[in-house]
């Protein structure tokens, strides 16, 4: 605004950069005073909150562009048939899973047995591979001794 008055007190300017210049001003004008309302909006709504700290979360997070929106629509498809009430779509969820494990098992009993085929396990030197345990690992485990130790700052913690 400073440089636009400046602007017309150091140069000549024709009626339509003055005509431009006052509709500009008004332009900014009414941004300002929306803006003003929105945060007495925004300080109402904080101050008339029960939970003061979740409100200005809130305002945050939409102010931010970091709200979430509420889209808890669930459907899911079963054959030809949608179903949206959430209970029944745990209910199908729960059913499928209970009744898949009977009908793999079934499914696998008429295929070839695994357990005579000798399974061999690649090792991987990138990546962390945790190879059966024997007897004797365990065994030293369990005999190791409870012991305190530093933290970060050399401090047990007891």
């Amino acid at each position: 605004m400073k440089i636009l008055n400046n602007l017309k007190r150091k140069f000549t300017l024709t009626r339509k950069d003055l005509e431009y210049i006052k509709k500009y001003k008004k332009y900014v004008k009414e941004y300002y005073r929306k803006q003003k309302k929105k945060n007495r909006d925004n300080d109402r709504n904080v101050t008339e909150a029960s939970n003061k700290t979740k409100a200005m979360w809130q305002l945050i997070n939409r102010k931010t562009g970091k709200t979430q929106e509420d889209d808890n629509k669930l459907e899911l498809k079963i054959r030809n048939n949608i179903v949206s009430n959430p209970i029944q779509i745990a209910e199908k969820l729960n059913m499928y899973f209970m009744n898949i494990v009977a009908e793999l098992i079934q499914q696998n009993i008429n295929k070839e047995s695994y357990s005579n085929s000798r399974q061999e396990i690649n090792h991987c030197p990138n990546s962390i591979f945790i190879s059966p345990v024997t007897e004797e690992v365990v065994s030293l485990a369990k005999n190791l001794k409870d012991k305190l130790t530093a933290g970060y700052d050399d401090i047990t913690e007891n």
